[in-house]
């Protein structure tokens, strides 16, 4: 079976109508046709930093335990009861807003 046997028998008007609506689309206005193209969504430079930040005191598992007698702020990993001292993890914790 040959290639011209496969492909369906198109009725010349309608290859003729085909054309005409491909160079009129061709043809169109270059902004017309940009709108229908979708935009790349911009780079948002402070979400990104408030991401990795909250990222870093999640798997630190940081919590800051406040010492009532002498006042004493101390951060600490709560898995573990370690003290953190790490001080992108400070100011992680207290630079960015976080739940």
């Amino acid at each position: 079976m040959s290639l011209d046997e496969q492909l369906p028998i198109i009725d010349l008007h309608v290859r003729q109508q085909c054309l005409k609506n491909l160079l009129t689309l061709i043809s169109a206005d270059p902004a017309s046709v940009a709108v229908s193209l979708s935009k790349r969504k911009p780079c948002n430079r402070r979400v990104q930093l408030e991401r990795s930040m909250r990222a870093l005191v999640n798997t630190n598992h940081a919590a800051v335990i406040n010492i009532d007698p002498s006042g004493l702020q101390v951060m600490i990993n709560w898995k573990n009861g370690k003290q953190i001292l790490s001080k992108p993890v400070a100011d992680a914790l207290c630079d960015v807003a976080h739940r």
